[in-house]
């Protein structure tokens, strides 16, 4: 008898570890987007902060 191609165990763990991966890939994305978003909200704050502070203190 001869063996083509991969075994069924083989095919199993390839495709599972490739799920895991393309899942693993889009949730990095998503969190990646997510900490831009809240990164730049807390920078446009601080700026924000900043400008009228400078601006109500007396000279």
């Amino acid at each position: 008898m001869s063996v083509r191609g991969l075994s069924l165990t083989s095919s199993v763990f390839i495709s599972t570890a490739a799920v895991l991966a393309a899942v693993l890939g889009a949730t990095l994305v998503v969190a990646a987007r997510s900490a831009n978003g809240a990164a730049e909200a807390t920078v446009t704050k601080a700026q924000s902060s900043a400008v009228s502070t400078m601006l109500c203190t007396p000279i």
